[in-house]
């Protein structure tokens, strides 16, 4: 209750829980008690939803935290991400800063890498965009879109050393007279 998640518990699950858990993420929690009780954790929508685990763990593939950092008194961002979906990274992101992040489904497969250390908010989403090749707009109502670069199109330092993209025309190769 007191992160303000939905989740939803099987009731075929009937034991109590005796941990104390302070300073730990939601998902920290979630992991650490699947493990300890042998329970399955399915996200649907925004509802978490907790039976018992029946497969064999072996093949069960671990949650990955995701390393994002924000600091709402300087409005800094601390990101340490390899190769991480672009979407656990946005959603961490809007959790912690309670920023939107938002990512069409175009970019939904996509990874990214990348580090910042107590950067500005808007610089660091800013840099983040442009060493993964992407694009970021801040909309009027102050939401953070990441687009794909279209074709023909490229991140680069500007003149007055800012992000920016461009337009790249590559001309046709014009037959050769003889």
């Amino acid at each position: 209750k007191a992160s303000n998640i939905s989740i939803s518990v099987d009731a075929a699950l009937n034991f109590n829980v005796f941990d104390s858990l302070n300073d730990v993420t939601v998902s920290n929690i979630l992991v650490f008690l699947a493990k300890k009780y042998n329970l399955d954790i399915n996200v649907i929508g925004a509802i978490i939803y907790i039976t018992p685990y029946t497969g064999d763990r072996s093949d069960k593939p671990t949650v990955k935290e995701i390393n994002v950092k924000y600091n709402q008194l300087n409005n800094t961002l601390s990101i340490d991400v390899n190769n991480d979906s672009l979407v656990a990274v946005a959603r961490k992101i809007t959790q912690l800063s309670g920023k939107n992040i938002i990512v069409p489904v175009a970019l939904q497969n996509k990874t990214i890498s990348g580090f910042l250390q107590n950067a500005p908010f808007e610089a660091g989403m800013d840099k983040l965009a442009f060493s993964n090749q992407l694009k970021l707009t801040k909309t009027s109502d102050n939401f953070f879109l990441f687009q794909p670069l279209e074709e023909n199109e490229e991140v680069y330092l500007n003149g007055d050393k800012s992000t920016a993209v461009r337009r790249t025309f590559h001309p046709a190769n014009s037959p050769v007279h003889v």
